[in-house]
């Protein structure tokens, strides 16, 4: 089953990142947004305007990461059924 299920997943994303990938990236930016947080009342005028810049294109990618990992979990759940289903129709005795 786990060579089925992984063959199937591998079909379906072909080169997309997988879900555990896209909740990596949506930490590394979570996490580098909050060090820009931090930096903000600190920094100088000119810094500031930068940094609010990078956390607003930051705040834009996580959504946009957010979005693509709740459709990818869906396609995981619908591939991982179909390959259940499809298991259990060769032999419905498991």
């Amino acid at each position: 089953m786990a060579d089925d299920l992984q063959n199937a997943l591998e079909e379906a994303f072909e080169k997309n990142p997988r879900s555990d990938e896209l909740k990596e990236m949506i930490t590394a930016l979570e996490r580098k947004r909050k060090w820009y947080l931090l930096d903000m009342p600190t920094a100088e005028e000119e810094r500031k305007k930068g940094l609010r810049g990078a956390i607003s294109e930051m705040d834009r990618q996580i959504h946009v990461l957010k979005e693509e990992l709740a459709i990818t979990q869906f396609v995981e759940y619908e591939v991982k059924s179909a390959v259940l289903k499809a298991q259990a129709d060769e032999n419905p005795y498991l």
